[in-house]
């Protein structure tokens, strides 16, 4: 008995501290926690989530979508962490443990966030009657965007428009004055700074047939009457300033190109036909004379001498203003598929080359001077008042700038598949965009100016004499005039038999 009583005493004494202790006692890991949120920022992400009871520290983890699994990135007591030196224009994955003496919890809510990338690129703007339509590249990480807009260059910017999508259409705009917008992009984080600028002119413009199929290139006599090629109809259309058509008249197989001489004649080349036809004023054909294998485009010099791209032949053709073919010179370059020409202001005529992505130049007497670097696919081209070449690439959507020496002096953006150029009185550049179905002004320096919208494949282009634009638009058989939005007349390096 005494043994037994002695065993309860020891049991007694020993049994508040156990054999293993008391587990009723023992700290447990802390749950994980709980409502983590991300907030991007400018290359960091501010973590805030709930404290989890029990926890004496909290690890922080991350990932990117590629990862296989998280890796620790720090350790704070606290609930807010800031994750810095962060890939602005990433989406990053984050994660909580919490941690105290006895352990460590899972994972808590995994929070994403995406970093800004910076202000929205590309902007760009095509202007409409009282309206601009903007569009530009999404902006990684951005939920919206802002747009701002101002009537002077480089602000100050007003805000007009908030919202998701990559796109706006101002609308009730004034015709005539100059609009210029920004764009920022927000996220959680706040707004970027401003895009690059784009500025336009809303304009008016009118919309007239063309007389035939597909019409291609257009001229505008010295009365301002508007003569449009029609290719498929075999046709060439007289339209008057007002865009009335004034007749239809007969050319030869494919008419392609034209030019107006002093005397108000029209010559029109044939580019299926081999030939080209003379047209008086009132659309009478005065000749047809033989012009080579696949005559192209043709320009008009100082003499009142017609000379024409022999697109097939890889040679150019002089003929005296009676139609007499004076001289072909060949242009001895493989391959050759020549397109447009343009004689400057001493004479010299410079001959793209489609095939070879070079620009000849020959002189007065079709000697040839040099073969120069004129882009990607070089087509149309025309000539500004300090003779510089300015020459239509379009395969590669620009724009090269030649000096009268064949040097390269830059190349610019315009739309895609540029077809043709004209140059008005003020030195700005006007380019149609076949496949953009746009016509882009460039500065004189080459600086984009404004996008007008045309009609449907714009090909030839042309300035009349109060600075109307007239498009051929070869898609849908129209006419676009943009009124008043250059300053007329269209420029040629001379003034002679050539209108103006």
């Amino acid at each position: 008995m005494k043994k037994l009583l002695a065993l309860l005493f020891l049991f007694i004494i020993l049994a508040p501290w156990g054999c293993g202790g008391n587990k009723g006692n023992t700290p447990s890991a802390p749950a994980a926690p709980a409502h983590l949120a991300a907030f991007a920022g400018n290359a960091q992400v501010i973590l805030k989530w709930n404290a989890s009871a029990g926890a004496a520290s909290y690890k922080v983890y991350d990932k990117l979508s590629s990862d296989p699994s998280f890796s620790q990135i720090g350790t704070t007591s606290a609930t807010a962490f800031t994750v810095t030196g962060l890939t602005n224009g990433q989406t990053y994955f984050f994660a909580i443990i919490a941690v105290n003496a006895a352990g460590w919890s899972g994972y808590s809510n995994e929070a994403g966030a995406t970093l800004i990338s910076g202000a929205p690129t590309d902007l760009t703007g095509v202007s409409g009657d009282q309206r601009a339509s903007l569009s530009w590249n999404a902006t990684i990480g951005a939920t919206s965007y802002n747009v701002y807009f101002s009537t002077t260059s480089g602000g100050p910017y007003t805000k007009v428009h908030s919202a998701a999508s990559d796109s706006y259409v101002a609308a009730g705009l004034s015709n005539g004055i100059t609009y210029c917008f920004v764009v920022t992009a927000i996220n959680s984080a706040g707004e970027s700074g401003y895009s690059n600028e784009a500025c336009m002119i809303p304009v008016f413009k009118k919309v007239y047939p063309s007389g035939g199929s597909a019409p291609l290139n257009i001229a505008i006599d010295s009365a301002d009457n508007v003569w449009v090629t029609n290719f498929s109809s075999n046709t060439v259309t007289k339209l008057s300033p007002a865009g009335i058509t004034l007749g239809t008249y007969k050319a030869g197989n494919g008419p392609g190109d034209l030019a107006i001489d002093d005397t108000g004649n029209v010559w029109v080349t044939n580019f299926t036909g081999n030939t080209i036809t003379e047209l008086s004023p009132s659309g009478i054909t005065i000749g047809t004379y033989n012009a080579g294998n696949g005559p192209g485009q043709l320009a008009i010099d100082v003499s009142g001498n017609i000379w024409v791209v022999d697109s097939y032949g890889s040679a150019v053709a002089e003929l005296s203003p009676t139609g007499t073919t004076i001289a072909i010179y060949p242009i001895y370059i493989s391959p050759s598929f020549l397109v447009d020409i343009a004689i400057d202001n001493a004479g010299n005529v410079w001959v793209t080359n489609d095939m070879t992505f070079g620009i000849t130049e020959l002189s007065p007497t079709g000697t040839t001077i040099g073969t120069y670097g004129a882009g990607y696919m070089p087509m149309s081209v025309a000539i500004d008042k300090s003779g510089n070449v300015w020459v239509v690439n379009n395969s590669s959507g620009s724009v090269t700038e030649l000096s009268p020496a064949g040097s390269t002096i830059g190349a610019f953006k315009v739309g895609i598949s540029p077809a043709d150029i004209a140059i008005d009185a003020a030195g700005n550049v006007w380019v149609s965009n076949y496949w953009s179905y746009t016509v882009t002004e460039l500065s004189p320096t080459g600086s984009p100016l404004r996008n007008y919208p045309v009609g449907t494949n714009p090909s030839g282009i042309a300035i009349d004499s109060t600075g109307n634009v007239w498009v051929a638009d070869y898609g849908d058989n129209t006419v676009t005039e943009l009124i008043g939005v250059a300053t007329g007349p269209q420029y040629f390096p001379y003034t002679g038999p050539q209108w103006p």
